[in-house]
This record gives structure tokens, sequence and C-alpha cells, in this order.
């Protein structure tokens, strides 16, 4: 497995960052390579770590820990390898921090606030993936603004002087609006859900921003209008009757259509 990463390292570097990633991609459960954490995943980052800092010297390697707090992946085994790699001990030259997973509602990979705490304890670095995508949200993820809430939480809960950013994970219809709510946060973590909503509709409606907005939250898994269907029929007939050319050309407008195309 490192020879064949470094193969493909050595073809595409330098890169900025590199991530270990323990659980998709699967694992060996063999006596030597349980519990995951400490032992499989542990067993293939350091010479994987090692290999990358050596080929190219300034890229960032971070481990991630999605879904190593699921009992599949070793149940309570991961603290055992955040402790190993705490401010307490001499970590690996090529450490650069955790990637920590945020899905408040995927069954698998939910941490709880007590989880959240153990990182900032352990005072490392911290980079989050956020799972906007379908799972236990939206087949086609909209907008719900009560996970962007949620979330927003979430990441709230480490501390600022750890975090130092993150990446995203979207599938399916409205990537565009999932990446621009979860980014935002990047720059400001405290600003409202409602806010970021309407910058959207004024960025990519202009003038027609205050229909759009209100077409978003029709749109909004959470909405409980009983005239939603008809409404949001009204309001999408509406922009398409007086929308500039200029918003019916863009990639985001084919998006809102698929979405209300769900409601006709």
């Amino acid at each position: 497995m490192v020879s064949w990463q470094e193969e493909v390292f050595s073809g595409l570097a330098p890169l900025d960052i590199y991530n270990i990633f323990p659980a998709d991609a699967g694992g060996c459960s063999c006596d030597d390579c349980t519990p995951r954490p400490t032992k499989g995943l542990w067993r293939i980052a350091e010479p994987l770590g090692d290999m990358v800092h050596r080929i190219s010297p300034e890229t960032e390697v971070w481990l991630d820990t999605w879904h190593l707090n699921h009992p599949t992946f070793g149940g309570k085994d991961w603290k055992n390898l955040v402790d190993s790699l705490d401010g307490l001990e001499p970590r690996p030259e090529w450490f650069s921090g955790f990637e920590v997973g945020m899905a408040p509602n995927h069954g698998y990979v939910h941490m709880s606030l007590e989880e959240r705490e153990y990182y900032n304890e352990a005072g490392q670095p911290l980079t989050v993936f956020p799972d906007i995508s379908m799972w236990g949200n939206h087949l086609g993820m909209l907008v719900k603004s009560e996970y962007w809430r949620a979330l927003q939480a979430e990441l709230n809960d480490y501390s600022p002087n750890l975090m130092k950013g993150g990446w995203l994970y979207a599938e399916r219809w409205n990537t565009d609006i999932a990446s621009v709510a979860f980014l935002s946060f990047f720059w400001d973590s405290k600003k409202p859900v409602t806010a970021i909503f309407d910058e959207y509709a004024l960025f990519c409606f202009g003038p027609h921003a205050e229909r759009a907005r209100e077409l978003l939250d029709l749109l909004d898994d959470g909405c409980k209008d009983p005239d939603r269907k008809s409404k949001i029929r009204g309001t999408l007939a509406e922009l398409e009757d007086s929308a500039p050319d200029w918003v019916k050309r863009d990639w985001r407008w084919d998006e809102i259509l698929q979405s209300c195309s769900r409601y006709e």
C-alpha cells in the first residue's frame, strides 16, 4: 500500500494537503489491525506520513477520524489514538492535526458534545469534514436551515484556537447552496443562517432577490406552509417571467428548477 501510494504521490507532488482517511475505504479486521484506530489505521498512517514528507516536506498531512467513534471501528479506541498524539507527547514531524467529522443526523459518525470536548482538551489542530450529503437530511439536500444551524452549533463547540478550516462533502441537488452555507462559517462562524441565504439570493438574483429568497424558504425541508406547492409554482413562474437572462443562464438556475420540479 505504501509503495503504491508513493508512486501516485510522486506523480502529483508537491501537494498542499494529504488526508489520511480511515473509514469508507475499508480496513483489515485481522488481529494485527484490530482495533482499527490504534492498530490498523496507525499501522499505515505512520509510513504514509513519513513517505509524504520525504517527497514533499511542505505538505500538510491530516489524520481523519471519521467513523472511528463507531463500534465497528473500535468504539472508544479512537480516544487512545488522540491521546497518543496529544500535546503532552512528541508527535510525528509530518502530523498537522486531526480532521473530525460533523454529521448531526448521521447514525454512525455523530459525535456527542463530550466527544467534541475530548478533541479540545487534546489541544491538537483541527479541521472539519461536514456531511452535507443526503444522509439523514433529504434525498436532494435542499436548504434545510435547521440542519445548517446544527452544523454551525457543532462547529462552534470546537476551540477557535484549534480550528484551521476544513473541506466539504456534498451530493446531488443544490450543492452550491449547501457549500455556500457551510463555507460561510469559516469566515464568520456566528453569522446567522438567514443572513447567509439573504446574501445568496442577492448575489444570484440581483433585483429579484426578495422573491428568490421567498422561493428558497419554500424549498426548505422545514417549510410547513400548507400552500407550499402552489406558492412554489407561483413564485417560480414569476421569476421565470421577470428574472433577467443572465440569471437563467447561470447553472444555479437549473438547480432551482430541479428542486421545484419535485413539487409539481
